[in-house]
C-alpha cells in the first residue's frame, strides 16, 4: 500500500483503532486537491438525490479512494449520520414487509423454468406408481377386511336415481379421468402439493376402511345388453367386490386431482367443474356407492386439500380475484 503523504490523517494516527473525532471529520476540511475528493458533497448537489439524504454513503465512496483515508476506511467504516439511520430503519421494515407477503402467499420469486416443471416421462412415472399403489392397497383391504363389513342402507336419493347400465361407460371415465388430469400438472410445485394432497386424503379412506368396514348389496347384471357393455361389467365385477364403501375412493381421487389441475389451468377450471358433477352421479347408478358415500369421499377430499395443499390457495384466490377485477 503505498504511503500516505505527510499532513494526511492516516500518517497522525496508527491504522490500528476507531479514529478520533477530529480525524473521522478532517475530510471536510480538506484543502489540498487531493483531499478535495475526500470530502463529502453538500446534499443538494448529488444528481437526484434529496436534501438530507446520503452525507454517509458519499462519505464511504470517498474514503474508498487510493492513497486516502486510515485502514478502518477502507475497510468501509462509514461515520453516524441520523439520515443514514433512518435509511437502514426504513429498509428493514420494507424487506419485513416484502418476507410477510412472501410467505403468505402474496409474493413469490420467479422461479426456474426449467427447475419449475417435471418432463412429462417423469409424471407419466409417477401416476403409474401412485396407482398401482392406490389399487394394491384398495384390493388387500376390500379382499381382506379386519371385521365385518356393516351393511348400508339405501336411502331416496339411490331409490330416485335408479340402476342403469350403460353408466358404466362414465363410471369408468371417471376412475380414468384422475390419472388423465395428474398427467397434465407439469409445474413441480403444483404437482408435489397434490401428491402430498392425495396421500393424506387416502391415508383417511384406509384408516376409515380399517376401522369401519362397510358393504352394500349387489345384484348382478344380465348379459342381455351389447357384448361391450357385458365386458364392461365383468372386468368391474371381477376387480372390485362390495365392500369399501365409505368414504368412496372413487370420489375423493378425482376431487384432489382436479383440484391440482384446476391451480397450474384456472382457464379450464369450469370444464373440469362440470365433467366431475355430470360424472359422479355414475357412482350411485351402477349401484357401487350410495349417496353418503359420495358425501364422506368428497369430505375426505376437502381434507387433504386443505393440510396438504394450504401454499396453493393464496395462488388460487389470488388469480380468481386478478380475474373478477
Amino acid at each position: 500500500m503505498r504511503p500516505s503523504p505527510p499532513g494526511h490523517p492516516s500518517s497522525s494516527r496508527a491504522h490500528s483503532g476507531r479514529p478520533s473525532a477530529g480525524t473521522r471529520h478532517r475530510c471536510a476540511r480538506a484543502t489540498s486537491p487531493r483531499e478535495r475528493r475526500c470530502a463529502p458533497r453538500s446534499p443538494r448537489s448529488r444528481r437526484g438525490g434529496a436534501a438530507g439524504t446520503g452525507p454517509s454513503r458519499q462519505c464511504e465512496r470517498a474514503t474508498r479512494v487510493p492513497g486516502c483515508g486510515t485502514r478502518r476506511h477502507l475497510r468501509g467504516w462509514v461515520p453516524w449520520s441520523p439520515s443514514a439511520g433512518l435509511g437502514l430503519r426504513a429498509s428493514m421494515r420494507e424487506a419485513g414487509a416484502v418476507l410477510r407477503r412472501w410467505q403468505t402467499g402474496g409474493m413469490r420469486p420467479e422461479p426456474d423454468p426449467a427447475a419449475a416443471h417435471v418432463a412429462l416421462p417423469t409424471r407419466m412415472a409417477l401416476v403409474a406408481a401412485m396407482a398401482a399403489a392406490n389399487g394394491a392397497i384398495y384390493l388387500a383391504i376390500n379382499l381382506h377386511p379386519l371385521s365385518t363389513p356393516r351393511i348400508l342402507p339405501a336411502g331416496a336419493i339411490e331409490a330416485a336415481l335408479g340402476r342403469h347400465a350403460w353408466t358404466i361407460w362414465p363410471y369408468w371415465l371417471l376412475l380414468l379421468l384422475a390419472p388423465m388430469l395428474a398427467v397434465g400438472i407439469s409445474e413441480r410445485r403444483v404437482l408435489v402439493a397434490t401428491l402430498r394432497s392425495y396421500a393424506i386424503a387416502l391415508g383417511l379412506n384406509v384408516a376409515i376402511w380399517l376401522a369401519w368396514p362397510t358393504r352394500l348389496p349387489r345384484q348382478a347384471w344380465p348379459d342381455a345388453h351389447d357384448p361391450a357393455t357385458a365386458d364392461a361389467w365383468h372386468l368391474l365385477l371381477a376387480l372390485d367386490r362390495d365392500t369399501n364403501c365409505f368414504p368412496s375412493g372413487h370420489v375423493t381421487i378425482p376431487i384432489v386431482i382436479a383440484a391440482g389441475f384446476c391451480v397450474q389451468h384456472p382457464g379450464l377450471r369450469r370444464w373440469v367443474a362440470v365433467l366431475i358433477a355430470v360424472l359422479l352421479p355414475s357412482v350411485v347408478t351402477t349401484g357401487q356407492h350410495y349417496a353418503v358415500d359420495i358425501v364422506g369421499g368428497a369430505a375426505t377430499a376437502c381434507a387433504g386439500l386443505a393440510f396438504g395443499a394450504r401454499e396453493l390457495w393464496p395462488r388460487a384466490w389470488a388469480e380468481r380475484l386478478e380475474r373478477s377485477s
